[in-house]
């Protein structure tokens, strides 16, 4: 299962994580963005109003730190088992603003045993 730029608009993420992770064959595939101080989080806003604007999506602002996602997965039920970090999923001149630091892809197992279908 894949949750792609989502879990920052989730008014609960760690509700969505845990149900993604319940009905996932073994693993959830994140894919976001990472915070790390006022500046990084006005990007990204400026990066979520301008790219949401046209399809009417909410944003909510709420970028995880490190730290942040960390908990997240483990309230969530989960373990992270992989990340990728800096990730570069644009070209230039885009990465100038889009910053290969402010976004990581993980991998999220839930435990052995532990629901699933």
């Amino acid at each position: 299962m894949l949750l792609s730029d989502v879990l920052h608009h989730c008014a609960r993420p760690a509700a969505l994580l845990a149900e993604a992770l319940r009905v996932a064959a073994r693993v959830v595939a994140l894919k976001d963005h990472f915070r790390f101080g006022p500046v990084s989080e006005k990007v990204l806003l400026l990066m979520d109003v301008v790219g949401n604007a046209a399809p009417g999506v909410e944003v909510r602002g709420a970028y995880f730190t490190p730290g942040e996602l960390v908990e997240l997965v483990r309230g969530a039920g989960g373990r992270i088992t992989g990340l990728e970090w800096p990730l570069r999923i644009h070209d230039m001149p885009f990465r100038l603003v889009t910053q290969d630091r402010l976004q990581f892809a993980a991998r999220v197992e839930r435990p052995a045993g532990g629901g699933g279908r």
